[in-house]
């Protein structure tokens, strides 16, 4: 038996809807609103929609919404409105944009310079462990015993 190179092969788990999460698609799915310039992200197939279902290369990429065809949206390959949604990448950008706008909106009136850049995790600082009072048990592997 061999291997085909179906346009659809080996997506029997990943296109597959979530448990209890069959049927029709909600009213809410295309009352969405999109704009040209939003980034949208592929990362679900709907199953029952099939027309313009991406492929299993596409799936879960990113990409730019640039024209507005009908219900198709012309991304690195087209796909229905059922298998696109908002992407949520720019969420932390956003709400850090508006964070520091306020603490330079602060700073400015006290005459202090702020700085907005994001800085690495540090590394823990050190402490002593305390064993209560029980003495620190040395573990090491047994030693290997040829038995003939």
């Amino acid at each position: 038996m061999v291997n085909t190179n179906g346009y659809r092969r080996g997506t029997r788990y990943l296109f597959s809807r979530p448990f209890k999460k069959h049927g029709t698609e909600h009213l809410s799915t295309y009352m969405t609103v999109y704009k040209v310039g939003d980034i949208v992200g592929r990362e679900r197939v709907m199953a029952p929609s099939t027309r313009a279902c991406p492929t299993s290369s596409t799936t879960e990429r990113p990409g730019e919404s640039s024209t507005l065809l009908r219900e198709l949206w012309a991304l690195l390959s087209t796909s229905k409105l059922e298998h696109v949604k908002h992407s949520r990448c720019r969420e932390d950008f956003l709400k850090r944009v508006k964070a520091n706008e306020l603490k330079r909106k602060q700073a400015k009136e006290r005459g202090e310079k702020v700085v907005c850049k994001r800085l690495p995790e540090e590394p823990r600082l050190g402490h002593f462990v305390r064993t209560g009072g029980k003495e620190p048990e040395l573990v090491e592997p047994i030693p290997y015993e040829f038995v003939a």
